[in-house]
């Protein structure tokens, strides 16, 4: 029975050490979606209407970067 709880309990504490990182991971990365929506007008035009969305995780090692989002743009 002891042996059975000490199985138990090493299989449980891995499983939270795994499921711990990969939420770590997952919180920690960049995300970037975009939306185009495109409407025809009366007048033979098209209204098209761009939706970005960046998303970095607050935290000292990326900073100020540019990878995702163009510089010109930030500093509007």
């Amino acid at each position: 029975m002891a042996v059975r709880c000490r199985f138990s309990f090493v299989v449980s504490s891995i499983f939270f050490l795994l499921l711990s990182c990969c939420l770590l991971a997952a919180l920690k990365e960049e995300e970037f979606t975009e939306e185009l929506l495109l409407r025809p007008l009366r007048d033979q035009k098209v209204l098209a209407h761009f939706h970005f969305t960046s998303r970095v995780p607050l935290a000292q090692d990326y900073g100020h970067h540019h990878r995702l989002f163009p510089k010109a743009i930030y500093q509007l």
